[in-house]
């Protein structure tokens, strides 16, 4: 057969048309691959590459398949091209370390990421970024993961790109969330809502996101509008770990709900899923939790019990058996079972401490606490309803043996500014509370005792104890080292209610009144008696001065002193002498408080000493050669999102500081605005609060702010009436006097003294 040859100018119009066919695959690769688009760019990328053998197209084919979920073809086309650009580095990276190889994956995602911004490509940047924030996470790296979250939002491809950008933001948002900001967590999403991202891979996982993060703040109905969201974009079959984990979700809202047949149903389509998802994290403990709370709800306690078991012979971490141990004793106790309901919550109990001695990430979300006081309160209501007042005690105090510890988590867990530069103000705080946690742990008076030899320790001592558990509000009376245990007729509201009435008025002798009549012994004695309150919670911004019993103020016949725990003040007491150095006294570090200026040299006229004044007061003075028997600071506080602090000349003086440098002085006066004071409110987790964990043996805070020049006369007669010997005497004695002279409560109820 004769060969046929094309005439010349034929040739070039074929040749041509396969120019033009060949840039129009590589156009629709790099548009699918730069869109997030990994299914269709997979299509695209593989008809370009076959036109072209050129390692972009490789690069985008390999990524792709990666994103898509197909590592084998992904590694494929690496073993037959190796990583010559940063998109083959960022495909080999990502599989290693999705894998289990982590072993030097962020030194690999680092280099892929210079690598493609070498060759000008700010889409595999971004992409190398945002693989290195999600390493990090799983590490626990928050600094790390925030940091590459930030770079990856810095990129010129994302600042053009919302779906990109929200990539980027949420990235942030995992890192808040993972550091229990719920808050700052919420600003990011509305962040990312605004940018209106067409982004249909990621639309479930988004959406799922949204969902546990209206449920951390308790907006059940929204939480349900997300998961049913969630649902609807989770069609994929990659999807389905959102399509459980949305499923069990709701199962749990509508059994917080009270809504067990809705629960059931979305049980039961879970449980369709199960197959699916079994062996992939702790699905079968997870579905086995849900189904005994179900079956709970629908009061079928035998077979409630029965799955409990099933779930822990899986073995479950910590994590898991506090919650399950919880769920067996809340099972039990509506069974009527209780020796089983209170062994359930030993063990949950004993689950919650091996967590935290870890201090573990969760220990850092403020949301968490309320939910793992349950099985404390659990126990305690089933004690104290049997009679048994020595055993709720005794649960009493292990529960606020951590209150010191909880109230610093949950103060510093505000707020973030939006936006992903702003929320290291999150990562701030946590490292924070890293550094402050296991301080406080290490300190004196938060490691309690044995109940018995509490009791025996404080017996000299007639102290109050408040709590609560669920709606009702319990009180013990201990004198002579006996206690005895009264719940009381008010709620938990009226509690509520009544205590933001008296913060903000004072003067108000009718809800002093009824909150005494309430709240007070009827026994109390009529003489000069100290009295030892240990409040939290509701009750801990109460300012119990204030409160009436047969018409007349307590301040007015006795002493009062606050201690976050009974097994604090037994600490308190039989510490070893206090230090007997120099007092030190400073005041007006900003130069700006003519008031608190004269203050201090009242102070160090009164204590023997010259006030470090202006630039002088300085953090270097506060760390002698000898403690301090006597601190006296006047300065600039307040409450930002970073906790409480105190401004010197040189740098603000945080809680973590405190404990930092070893602060132990006999008494600590913090004369500044709001220095017992918090942002939630609850005095426990103030400066005055750190004073008093570092090792003082007594404090002198307030819990609202008063004006500098009376702060001057109130202090001035705290000394005088012996506020350096006996700080709780002093005080009562000092309100008297000021009220005596028509003082408004306002300027002297504020203070207290927190220790003996």
């Amino acid at each position: 057969m004769p060969r046929h040859f094309l005439r010349p100018w034929v040739q070039v119009l074929v040749l041509l048309g396969l120019g033009a066919c060949t840039r129009r695959a590589v156009d629709e690769c790099s548009r699918a691959y730069r869109g997030a688009r990994p299914a269709e760019a997979v299509a695209a990328c593989t008809g370009a590459l076959a036109r072209t053998r050129g390692v972009q197209e490789a690069g985008a084919l390999a990524y792709s398949h990666y994103a898509a979920g197909q590592p084998e073809q992904a590694r494929a086309l690496l073993a037959r091209y190796g990583t010559p650009t940063g998109l083959l580095q960022l495909a080999a990276a990502g599989l290693d370390w999705r894998s289990g190889k982590t072993e030097g994956a962020a030194e690999r995602l680092g280099r892929a990421a210079r690598a493609c911004r070498t060759s000008g490509d700010s889409v595999c940047a971004t992409r190398a970024e945002l693989e290195t924030a999600a390493l990090a996470l799983t590490r626990g790296e928050h600094r790390a993961a925030l940091e590459a979250s930030n770079r990856a939002a810095d990129e010129p491809a994302a600042k053009e790109d919302p779906v990109l950008a929200s990539r980027a933001l949420t990235g942030v948002f995992d890192v808040l969330l993972a550091l229990g900001d719920a808050e700052g967590a919420e600003r990011v999403m509305w962040a990312i809502t605004e940018l209106k991202p067409d982004d249909q891979l990621r639309a479930p996982y988004l959406a799922l996101k949204e969902g546990v993060l209206q449920q951390v703040r308790g907006r059940n109905a929204l939480a349900r509008r997300a998961y049913l969201r969630a649902l609807e974009a989770a069609k994929a079959p990659s999807s389905m770990p959102v399509q459980w984990s949305a499923r069990l979700n709701l199962v749990e809202i509508a059994l917080q709900d009270g809504h067990p047949d809705e629960a059931a149903l979305e049980l039961g389509r879970a449980e369709s899923l199960l197959p699916e998802v079994r062996g992939r994290g702790n699905s079968e403990l997870a579905y086995r939790y849900y189904r005994a709370w179900l079956l709970r709800a629908q009061g079928d306690h035998r077979a409630a019990t029965e799955e409990i078991g099933r779930a822990l012979e899986l073995g479950p971490s910590d994590d898991w058996a506090w919650m399950l141990e919880l769920e067996r004793a809340q099972n039990a106790a509506e069974a009527g079972d209780r020796p089983t309901a209170l062994a359930a919550t030993r063990a949950s109990i004993d689950a919650l401490e091996r967590l935290r001695t870890e201090l573990g990430l969760d220990e850092l979300k403020a949301w968490l606490l309320p939910t793992r006081r349950k099985p404390f309160e659990l126990r305690f209501r089933l004690q104290a309803e049997q009679g048994d007042t020595l055993s709720a005690l005794e649960t009493a105090e292990l529960s606020l043996g951590r209150t010191l510890l909880d109230a610093f988590i949950a103060t510093r867990t505000a707020a973030s500014t939006p936006g992903p530069q702003s929320s290291g103000e999150a990562l701030a705080r946590a490292e924070i509370l890293r550094d402050l946690i296991p301080a406080l742990r290490a300190g004196p008076v938060t490691r309690p005792g044995p109940i018995a030899q509490v009791l025996r320790q404080i017996r000299h001592r007639h102290v109050l104890v408040y709590l609560t558990a669920g709606e009702a509000v319990w009180r013990f009376d201990i004198r002579d080292g006996r206690p005895m245990l009264e719940r009381l007729a008010l709620g938990l509201d009226a509690l509520a209610t009544g205590v933001g009435k008296l913060r903000s008025q004072p003067a108000d002798a009718t809800t002093a009144t009824e909150l005494g009549g309430a709240l007070l012994p009827r026994s109390l004695a009529t003489t000069g008696e100290e009295l030892t309150v240990v409040a939290s919670d509701a009750f801990s911004g109460l300012p119990f001065c204030l409160l009436r019993t047969d018409g007349q103020p307590l301040f007015q016949r006795h002493a009062v002193a606050y201690v976050p725990s009974l097994g604090t003040l037994a600490a308190l007491m039989d510490a070893p002498p206090q230090a007997v150095g120099a007092p030190v006294v400073m005041a007006d570090a900003a130069g700006d408080l003519p008031g608190a200026r004269d203050e201090g040299v009242t102070a160090g006229r009164v204590l023997g000493v010259k006030p470090l004044l202006g630039p002088r007061a300085r953090r270097d003075e506060l760390q002698g050669e000898s403690q301090p028997s006597v601190i006296h600071l006047a300065l600039h506080g307040g409450v930002g999102p970073l906790g409480s602090w105190l401004s010197l000349a040189d740098g603000e003086l945080r809680a973590s500081d405190v404990l930092a440098l070893r602060l132990q002085p006999r008494l600590a006066v913090l004369s500044a605005c709001a220095s017992a004071a918090t942002r939630v409110p609850d005095l426990w987790g103030s400066m005055s609060a750190a004073f008093l964990a570092g090792g003082a043996r007594d404090v002198l805070g307030a819990l609202w702010s008063v004006q500098d020049a009376e702060t001057r006369a109130f202090v001035e007669r705290f000394y005088a009436e012996g506020g350096a010997r006996r700080p709780a005497s002093a005080l009562a004695r000092t309100q008297r006097w000021l009220a005596e002279q028509g003082a408004p409560a306002s300027t002297w109820a504020a203070f207290v003294v927190l220790g003996l």
